[in-house]
């Protein structure tokens, strides 16, 4: 029943001229769900998946699949080569990044105020709330990835 609602609603779009709107499946939207699917995985050093990721290898193949763009495997060299961008024009598919003491990280901001990231090798591919102690604590920027 659902399935022939949804197609009579689509009918109708088509008909009366309506378009979906433009963000409908962003790159972002395929970056997030692309990350999503990754939660779970195991968190390995110097590593970048499928089956395993650090942080910067996860957002590496994640923007990889999503876009067909590849980007070096390094928060730092990641946070270099990218838009930066300020807190408030963040959006779903863009990374954030932390730095701290040359120790570093790089996570996917998925909306509503959550991280998908590589977390260490005890949590591995997590959703983090990006109010958390440890990244508010560390945060560096914001990059958009080049769309």
């Amino acid at each position: 029943m659902r399935m022939r609602i949804a197609s009579a609603l689509l009918s109708l779009v088509s008909i009366i001229g309506l378009t979906t709107p433009a963000h409908a499946d962003t790159i972002g939207d395929r970056i997030v769900r692309i990350a999503r699917s990754q939660v779970g995985k195991p968190y390995v050093a110097g590593t970048q998946g499928p089956s395993a990721f650090d942080c910067s290898g996860f957002t590496q193949w994640v923007i990889k699949k999503a876009t067909g763009k590849t980007y070096v495997h390094s928060s730092r060299a990641q946070f270099r080569s990218m838009l930066h961008i300020p807190a408030s024009a963040l959006r779903p598919g863009d990374l954030v990044f932390f730095f701290r003491n040359k120790a570093h990280h790089v996570g996917i901001y998925a909306g509503n105020g959550r991280i998908i990231n590589a977390a260490t090798p005890a949590r591995g591919v997590v959703n983090d709330p990006l109010n958390a102690a440890w990244f508010r604590n560390h945060i560096t920027g914001y990059a958009r990835v080049l769309r």
